[in-house]
């Protein structure tokens, strides 16, 4: 099973992300947001984070480079869900990983 989630992981980063403007190997940036993505979900655990207290984890300070590198490819592979889905940009909006 956790095989065919790192399948969907990758095959979704590589469609959903943006990394044809980049210098590097497009692959590349892939594995690094697959590795970001891995390295959010080993940090969360049952209970909601705020977009703060987890780029606190990873002592990053721009919010827009952590939201597309880390939460974003989460969200879209569907490892992390939202607290108020509906409302996306609530003033309360926090984050937790699915049960699984």
């Amino acid at each position: 099973m956790l095989d065919i989630i790192n399948i969907t992981l990758r095959q979704n980063l590589t469609f959903s992300s943006p990394l044809s403007t980049t210098k590097n190997n497009p692959g590349d940036q892939v594995n690094d947001q697959a590795d970001q993505v891995k390295q959010l979900l080993a940090i969360m655990d049952d209970q909601f984070w705020s977009t703060n207290a987890l780029m606190e984890s990873f002592s990053l300070t721009r919010k827009p480079t952590f939201r597309k590198n880390y939460l974003y490819p989460a969200i879209q592979a569907g490892l992390v869900v939202m607290k108020y889905p509906d409302n996306p940009r609530h003033p309360q909006r926090k984050y937790k990983k699915v049960d699984g």
